[in-house]
């Protein structure tokens, strides 16, 4: 996601720069001051100043729901290291240390939430015609994928005479609809590309020094200082007992710095350019603290070639058991078969996507019985 830029004509320029917040400023031929990254120590902070700092840099307001604000989110003590920031890591370090979804809402205006649901827009009503007559697993499916975008007044029914859906959606659930019912129609082989993380930093590159910290505070600012990259630890991590005798990471490459904090008992994960820590618990879907709804993608992924004598609710089901198991509960994610049981609909994200197309590559190599054994002989490692 290209971050926002904010373009200032400041003659003379003056800049008073706090030794917590400082924004890193290019300056064009021209004279313009473009602010397009963010540096920032979110070190135990109250949350309503830290919106309202984080917010002022990178120039996104930032909205809890009110949900968090009845729970309680003023008492949550954030903390995360920003290192020349783009946008996408502003919002990904904020919402992992907050423990909640960000959603864009409008133009400028992000979103914290823990709803299932996206922020909705203004309603209305519209219907839509598709070509699936007589199939009964389809309505049942539409209200599966589309539910979180039926919150509040919104809702969905169907016509089988003609097979006609009546949508009182904002526009974005309408998308979502016209999107649902055309995949189903085709279903042709589609998935979504995979791009490379535009803010992971080189993971060859090394850190500028070895650090030896005795709690979390000290970790996050040291960690995020000797790699020049952004840390963030979730809430839960810092309530448990730091590990005993300290955590050391010696100079190596940032591609190692995960393999070491795990042998500390500390699982880490790089999201929007952001190293994320977090307690042993965390599933992998959930690391990256975009709302689930606002990035899933469809795709439709042919099986009929390795199903032979096997029917084909016995593979969707091991997939769903075995293959990125915690995304298929994230709001709007789906693993369905249609097609006479020939094509799965994958509704998740892009690494959702991508771990269903690589077992269903893996089945047809080794078949089920041999690919179940793989994955058994990887987890017991």
């Amino acid at each position: 996601m290209k971050p926002h830029q904010t373009t200032i004509f400041v003659q003379p320029l003056r800049w008073i720069i706090s030794l917590c917040l400082c924004c890193v400023i290019n300056v064009s031929w021209s004279g313009e001051v473009v602010i397009n990254r963010v540096s920032y120590q979110a070190a135990d902070h109250e949350v309503a100043d830290l919106l309202a700092g984080l917010g002022t840099l990178s120039n996104e307001h930032y909205q809890p729901d009110i949900d968090m604000l009845i729970t309680g989110i003023g008492a949550t003590r954030a903390r995360f290291s920003l290192i020349n920031a783009s946008s996408a890591a502003c919002r990904q370090a904020l919402a992992f240390s907050l423990d909640c979804w960000w959603a864009h809402e409008s133009p400028g205006t992000i979103a914290l939430l823990t709803s299932n649901n996206p922020p909705q827009g203004v309603l209305s009503v519209r219907t839509c015609t598709s070509t699936l007559h007589r199939q009964s697993t389809i309505p049942p499916l539409v209200d599966r994928l589309l539910a979180p975008w039926l919150s509040g007044k919104a809702g969905l029914s169907y016509l089988p005479e003609d097979a006609t859906w009546a949508a009182t959606l904002d526009a974005n659930g309408h998308q979502r609809l016209f999107e649902l019912l055309r995949v189903c129609e085709r279903l042709s082989a589609r998935a979504t590309t995979r791009i490379a993380d535009v803010d992971l930093p080189d993971l060859r590159r090394l850190l500028s020094t070895e650090i030896t910290v005795h709690n979390w505070g000290a970790l996050v600012e040291q960690l995020a200082q000797s790699m020049q990259a952004s840390v963030a630890i979730a809430p839960l991590l810092q309530l448990q007992k730091f590990p005993l005798g300290g955590v050391r990471v010696r100079q190596q490459t940032l591609g190692q710095v995960i393999a070491t904090l795990r042998e500390h008992g500390i699982v880490s994960r790089w999201s929007h350019g952001v190293l994320c820590l977090s307690e042993n618990d965390r599933q992998p879907a959930r690391f990256d603290r975009e709302h689930p709804a606002q990035r899933r993608q469809l795709a439709c992924i042919p099986i009929a070639h390795v199903l032979n004598a096997l029917e084909g609710e016995v593979l969707t089901t091991m997939i769903r058991r075995y293959v990125s198991p915690s995304s298929w509960d994230l709001p709007g994610a789906g693993l369905e078969l249609l097609g006479q049981n020939s094509v799965l609909l994958v509704a998740g994200d892009v690494d959702a996507q991508h771990a269903v197309l690589e077992a269903i590559n893996a089945i047809d190599r080794l078949g089920l019985e041999l690919w179940l054994q793989s994955l058994a002989a990887g987890s017991a490692k």
